[in-house]
C-alpha cells in the first residue's frame, strides 16, 4: 500500500507539472501569435476575423499531448500524430506549436521501449518528408495564380513570382504589385532541411537523456536493493558472530577439556603410587581450567584488546602437546622460505586453530604411542600446513562418537581467509588434516574477505543502534583527502568518483555510449565545458559594464585574467563543490571590491551555488547562505559605486575621486539601491540553492545517487557491526554463565581433591593409591560432563537462528539461546 501511495504521488506530481508547463506554452502561443511562416496557407479557409482563434485552437490541440508525455508516453505520441495528420488535411499552415513535434519525439525516445524507439524514429522520418511535401503543395496551390493557366514545370518545381497589379508607366505596362511563390522542390527542400535539423537535435537530446535515465534507474534500483538487504545483512552478521563464538569457544574449551581428561586418565595410572606427581598433575589441570576460564571471558568480552594466538604461537602449542602426553612423538618440519609477515592476521590465527584442533583430536581419538608430523610448505603465493598421525585413523569412529563442531569451525576459518582445508583418515592408517592459505601479496583485498573472521576485539563497539540512512541527505560526491605531495597523487585526486554504468548492449548507439562516458568522466566533461566558456568570453568580451573613464592599457588583459580565475575552478565543481564555492566567492568579493568592472563570469555564481547544494555535504546551507548574502551585498554596493560615479567600490569606501561620468544611472536613494540589488541577487542565489536541494533529494542525479549508495553501504556496515555486537553481548550474558559453571565445576573438583591430598601429606600420611585413583576418576568424570555440556551449547549456537529482541525481527526467527536446563531435564526424565 505504501508503494502504491508513493507511485500515485509521483504520478500525480508529474502530471500536475506537465499540465502547468502545457498551460504556460499555450500562453506563449497566445501572447506571441500562433501563426508561423505560412500559417495562412490552408486548404480549409476561415474568415480573417476568426483566423487568430482558429490558429490558437490548433496550437492548443498540438500542445495538449504534452501533459501525458511522461506518465503515458505512448498515448501522448499517438495523440500528437493524429493531431498532426488532421492539421495536414484540414488545419492551418505551419504554426509555432508545430515545434512540439521535437518535444514529443524527445519524450518518445526517453520514455519509450526499444521497439517503440525504432518506431518513433521511422515515424519521424516519414512525417518529416510528408509535412515538408504537404506544406510545399499548400504554399504553391494557395500562392499560384491559376488564372494564368497551368503552371510550367519550372513554376511547379522552383516557383516564381506573379503580378497582382499592373500599372501604365510611360506608355508601357509594368507590374506594380507582385508576390513571389516557391515551387514544390524549392519550398519542400527548405522545409525538409529545417525540420530535419530540429528533429535531429531532438533525437540526440532524447538518446542522451535516455542513457542518463538508464544510469539513474540502475542506481535507484541498486540503492533500493541495499536498503532491502539491510535486514538480511544484519541476520548474516549476527549468524557470523554466532559461528565465530562457537568456533572460538570450541577451540578454547574443547582443547582445555581434552587436556584435563587426558591428564586425569594418565594420572590414574602414572601417579597412582606417586602423591607428588599426582599433586603436580592436579595443579596442571586446575591451571588449564583457570586459563580456559580467562580465555572464555576474553572471547565473550567486548572491550578486551588482548592479543590472540596466531601462527607464531604454534611452537608453544606443540610444546604443550608434548608436555601433556609424553607418549606422543611430535615433529615439525618447515620447507621453503618462511614468510610469517605475508600472512594476514586472520589467516595467521586460523592456522593456529587448525593445528590446535588437529592436536586436540589426535589426543582424543588417535590412541597411545602416536607419532605426529606437522609439515609446513612455504610457496610463492601460499602456505600449506599438514598435520598427520599414525594412530587409529578410520577405526577411531568405531566407538560410536560422531564428528563435532571442531572440523566445521576449522573449515569456516580457512574459507573466510580464502584458503582450503581437507581432513580425513589415510589409506595407510592414521588421520590427516591439511590446510592451505594464500599470502597477502597473492590475494589483494584478503582482509576484506575475512571481515567476519576477525575477533570480537577487532570490531568497534557501537552501543547505539545506527540510524537508518537518510535518503534525503546523501553524503557528498566529493571525497575530501589529504593534500597530495606528488603529481601522480594530484592526478588520482582529480579523477572522477566512479559512477555505476548500465550494461551497454549491442544496440546502444554512439549517443548512448557518449552519454555514459561523460557521466563517468564528469571532471573531464566539466573541464571541457569550462575551457569552452573561457575561450568564448575572452574572444567575445567578458565585461558586462564598460569601465569608467579612460581604459587602462592593461584592462583588456585584466578582463581575461579575471575571467580565467573566476571560471577555472568550475572544472572541479562536481569533484570539490564546497572548495570551488568558497574560492569563487572569495575571488568575486575581491573583484567587486577592487576592480572596475563586472564580468560575464560573475553570472556563474548561480551555477556554483546550485552545484554546492547538490554535491556538497549535508547542511552546507549554513555557510552557503551567509556567503551568498555577503557577495550579494558586495555586488549591490558595487552598483551603488557605479551610480555615484566611482571607479571602484574601494574608491567609494575610501572617499576617492569620482570619474567623469557614471556607468549606472538609477534615480533611487543609496539605501534603495543596496536593498533592491541585494534582494534580487540573493533571491537568484537562493532559487539556485533550492533547485540544487530539489535535485539532491528527487533521485535524478547520477553522482548524488552514487554518493547515496556509498552512504547506504557505510550505514549498512555500521548496522552489521552493531548487529554482531548485540548478538555477542546477548550471548555473553546468556552463555558465559553456562560455560563458567562447567569450568568452575572442574576447578572446584580439582581443588577439592588437591585439598584432600595436601591435608593427608600435612598430617604425615601417604595418600592411598585407591584415593588418588578415585580423585582422578572424579576429575575425569567432571571433565567429560563439562565437555558434554559444551557440545550442547555449541549445538544450540549452531542450530538456532538470529535471536535479537528488536521488533523488526520476525517472531519465528527468535529462539532462546540456552535451553540446556530443559535438555538436562529431558535427559533426566529419560533416565528415570
Amino acid at each position: 500500500m505504501l508503494q502504491r501511495l508513493r507511485q500515485w504521488d509521483g504520478w500525480n506530481r508529474r502530471f500536475a507539472i506537465d499540465c502547468l508547463v502545457a498551460a504556460l506554452l499555450c500562453g506563449i502561443w497566445s501572447l506571441f501569435g500562433a501563426g508561423f511562416m505560412d500559417a495562412q496557407y490552408a486548404f480549409v479557409r476561415v474568415p480573417d476575423r476568426w483566423m487568430p482563434l482558429w490558429n490558437q485552437t490548433w496550437s492548443v490541440a498540438l500542445t495538449l499531448p504534452y501533459i501525458l508525455h511522461r506518465i503515458r508516453p505512448t498515448i501522448a505520441v499517438r495523440w500528437f500524430l493524429v493531431t498532426v495528420v488532421a492539421q495536414l488535411i484540414v488545419g492551418p499552415g505551419m504554426l509555432m506549436a508545430d515545434f512540439m513535434a521535437a518535444v514529443m519525439l524527445y519524450a518518445g525516445l526517453v520514455y519509450g521501449t526499444r521497439t517503440q524507439v525504432r518506431r518513433y524514429l521511422v515515424t519521424a522520418v516519414v512525417f518529416d518528408a510528408l509535412t515538408s511535401l504537404v506544406f510545399a503543395v499548400r504554399q504553391f496551390v494557395c500562392a499560384y495564380d491559376w488564372a494564368m493557366g497551368m503552371p510550367t514545370m519550372h513554376h511547379l518545381l522552383w516557383g516564381d513570382y506573379q503580378c497582382l497589379e499592373y500599372t501604365e508607366v510611360d506608355g508601357d505596362t509594368v507590374c506594380s504589385t507582385s508576390m513571389a511563390y516557391g515551387g514544390l522542390a524549392n519550398t519542400g527542400l527548405v522545409l525538409l532541411m529545417l525540420i530535419t535539423i530540429v528533429l535531429v537535435l531532438a533525437a540526440v537530446a532524447g538518446f542522451w537523456q535516455r542513457a542518463r535515465h538508464q544510469t539513474i534507474t540502475l542506481l535507484n534500483e541498486r540503492n533500493a536493493a541495499i536498503r532491502a538487504r539491510e535486514q538480511e545483512e544484519q541476520l548474516i552478521a549476527a549468524s557470523a558472530e554466532r559461528a565465530r563464538i562457537a568456533r572460538d569457544m570450541h577451540d578454547v574449551v574443547a582443547h582445555t577439556l581434552s587436556i584435563i581428561i587426558i591428564q586425569s586418565d594418565g594420572g590414574r595410572y602414572a601417579a597412582v603410587h606417586d602423591p607428588q606427581l599426582a599433586r603436580e598433575t592436579m595443579l596442571t589441570i586446575r591451571h588449564e581450567s583457570q586459563r580456559a576460564l580467562d580465555d572464555m571471558t576474553h572471547l565473550l568480552g567486548v572491550f578486551n584488546n588482548a592479543p590472540t594466538s596466531d601462527y607464531h604461537d604454534i611452537d608453544a602449542l606443540i610444546n604443550q602437546a608434548r608436555s601433556v602426553n609424553s607418549a606422543m612423538r611430535l615433529t615439525r618440519t618447515v620447507s621453503g622460505n618462511p614468510q610469517p609477515d605475508g600472512l594476514s592476521p586472520a589467516a595467521s590465527e586460523a592456522l593456529y586453530h587448525v593445528v590446535q584442533e588437529a592436536l586436540t583430536n589426535i589426543r582424543k581419538y588417535a590412541g597411545r604411542d602416536v607419532h605426529v608430523e606437522v609439515t609446513e610448505r612455504w610457496g610463492d603465493g601460499a602456505l600449506s600446513i599438514t598435520i598427520d598421525d599414525d594412530g587409529r585413523g578410520a577405526s577411531a569412529s568405531l566407538d560410536g562418537h560422531t564428528p563435532g563442531y571442531g572440523l566445521i569451525g576449522m573449515r569456516e576459518r580457512i574459507d573466510a581467509v580464502g584458503g582450503t582445508v581437507t581432513s580425513g583418515p589415510r589409506l595407510s592408517g592414521g588421520f590427516e588434516v591439511s590446510a592451505r592459505v594464500p599470502l597477502l601479496n597473492a590475494v589483494p583485498g584478503q582482509e576484506a574477505a575475512a571481515a567476519f573472521a576477525a575477533p570480537a576485539s577487532a570490531v568497534q563497539d557501537d552501543s547505539s543502534t545506527p540510524s537508518a540512512p537518510n535518503a534525503a541527505a546523501p553524503e557528498p560526491a566529493a571525497q575530501h583527502r589529504p593534500l597530495p605531495l606528488h603529481v601522480a597523487d594530484w592526478v588520482r585526486t582529480l579523477r572522477s568518483t566512479p559512477v555505476a554504468h548500465v550494461q551497454q548492449d549491442a544496440h546502444a548507439n554512439w549517443i548512448v555510449r557518449l552519454s555514459h562516458w561523460f557521466e563517468h568522466h564528469y571532471v573531464l566533461t566539466d573541464t571541457f565545458i569550462t575551457f569552452a566558456f573561457i575561450v568564448l568570453f575572452c574572444v567575445m568580451g567578458a565585461d558586462i559594464t564598460s569601465s569608467m573613464g579612460s581604459d587602462p592599457p592593461t584592462l583588456g588583459w585584466l578582463e581575461r585574467v579575471m575571467t580565467v580565475l573566476l571560471l577555472a575552478p568550475l572544472a572541479l565543481r562536481r569533484r570539490f563543490p564546497q572548495t570551488v564555492a568558497v574560492v569563487f566567492a572569495t575571488i568575486c568579493f575581491v573583484q567587486l571590491l577592487f576592480l572596475p568592472s563586472v564580468y560575464m563570469a560573475n553570472l556563474a555564481a548561480s551555477l556554483v551555488v546550485y552545484t554546492a547544494a547538490v554535491y556538497g555535504k549535508h547542511g552546507n546551507w549554513k555557510w552557503l547562505v551567509p556567503l551568498c548574502a555577503l557577495d550579494s551585498m558586495a555586488f549591490a554596493c558595487k552598483v551603488l559605486a557605479f551610480n555615484r560615479c566611482h571607479y571602484t567600490l574601494f574608491s567609494m569606501l575610501t572617499g576617492g575621486a569620482r570619474t567623469e561620468y557614471c556607468a549606472v544611472s538609477l534615480r533611487l536613494s543609496p539605501l534603495q539601491i543596496v536593498v533592491m540589488i541585494t534582494a534580487i541577487t540573493f533571491v537568484c542565489c537562493m532559487i539556485a540553492m533550492l533547485l540544487g536541494l530539489w535535485a539532491r533529494v528527487n533521485g535524478s542525479n547520477p553522482q548524488v545517487l552514487q554518493a547515496r549508495a556509498d552512504a547506504l553501504r557505510a550505514e549498512q556496515e555500521k548496522a552489521r557491526i552493531a548487529a554482531a555486537n548485540r548478538e555477542r553481548d546477548r550471548i555473553s550474558a546468556t552463555i558465559q554463565g553456562e560455560v563458567s559453571e562447567t569450568l568452575h565445576a572442574v576447578i572446584d573438583q580439582t581443588s577439592q581433591e588437591l585439598d584432600e591430598i595436601d591435608g593427608q601429606i600435612a598430617a604425615g600420611e601417604t595418600p592411598s593409591p585407591e584415593s588418588i585413583n578415585a580423585a582422578f576418576a572424579a576429575i575425569g568424570a567432571q571433565g567429560r560432563a563439562a565437555l558434554a555440556r559444551m557440545r550442547q551449547l555449541l549445538s544450540v549456537l549452531r542450530e538456532t537462528g538470529f535471536s535479537d529482541d528488536h521488533a523488526d525481527v520476525d517472531a519465528h526467527m527468535t529462539m532462546p539461546l540456552a535451553p540446556v536446563a530443559a535438555m538436562a531435564q529431558r535427559e533426566d526424565g529419560a533416565d528415570d
